[in-house]
Formats: C-alpha cells, structure tokens, sequence
C-alpha cells in the first residue's frame, strides 16, 4: 500500500511530498517514507539513509 504526504507544518518542506509505503498487520501499523521531494519510494521496511520507518502499535 502507497502513501504521499504532503508537509503541512515543517521549517524547510512546507508543501513538499514524501513518498511512503505501509502495511497493517495485527495491532501492528509499519510505514517507511523517503524524504521529502525525494522522487523514490521506499520498497521495503528498512530503514536507511533515503528511509524512515516508523511502527505504530495498537494498546
């Protein structure tokens, strides 16, 4: 599943796009974005120089 994100509220990006990719699993919420205006998205969950990844867990 895709995702782009567009910045809001930030103090360089205002506007920009971050491409992202994220996948739910149980109460597990995985998504990897690459940086803002950055023309490639992430194709895995592992988080590098070019990606963020971040886990939302469900309580």
């Amino acid at each position: 599943m895709q995702l782009d994100l567009t910045l809001q509220e930030s103090s360089q990006n205002v506007g920009a796009t971050a491409l992202a990719i994220y996948e739910q699993q149980g109460n597990d919420l995985k998504i990897a974005v690459a940086p803002p205006g950055d023309p490639q998205r992430p194709v895995d969950f592992i988080s590098g120089p070019n990606t963020r990844v971040v886990i939302f867990k469900r309580e």
